[in-house]
């Protein structure tokens, strides 16, 4: 694999999720008591593109397939934010569409650039941890 190939895959990566991300983000609850919303969606798709981004990161073990994944975000999100010629617009003009955009790019560029998550190096279910208290006389060191 080339070292051009994690950014690929995080930027082909980045463009499918992002699309279903940006059409969640406007997903919302009405209660039938008193018609209050709640706009649970934008915080969903926050997650969304936050835990893939970390993903690919850990995964690939390098900041490029974050970086493919925040430049195929920034891509996807303008584009739905651009009305066609026809005059549909898939972000509507509204605060939670606004709020995913501008806390999206800070998230999004902060978590592209933290440090990678490293892989286990024990197999799932295989780590023996002793928790036995270690009792030892006063004054010694106990490894």
């Amino acid at each position: 694999m080339s070292k051009f190939s994690p950014f690929i895959l995080g930027f082909g990566s980045g463009v499918i999720i992002s699309a279903f991300a940006g059409f969640v983000h406007a997903d919302r609850i009405r209660l039938n008591l008193n018609g209050t919303e709640i706009h649970y969606g934008f915080v969903l798709a926050l997650a969304i593109v936050v835990m893939s981004l970390l993903w690919l990161n850990r995964h690939f073990q390098t900041r490029f397939a974050g970086l493919g994944f925040l430049l195929a975000w920034v891509l996807v999100t303008l584009r739905m934010g651009i009305s066609t010629s026809g005059g549909d617009l898939a972000f509507m003009v509204a605060w939670y569409s606004t709020a995913y955009i501008i806390t999206g790019a800070i998230v999004l560029a902060t978590a592209a650039t933290m440090p990678i998550l490293r892989l286990s190096s024990e197999p799932h279910g295989e780590a023996i941890h002793d928790v036995s208290p270690v009792i030892s006389a006063p004054g010694t060191i106990v490894d």
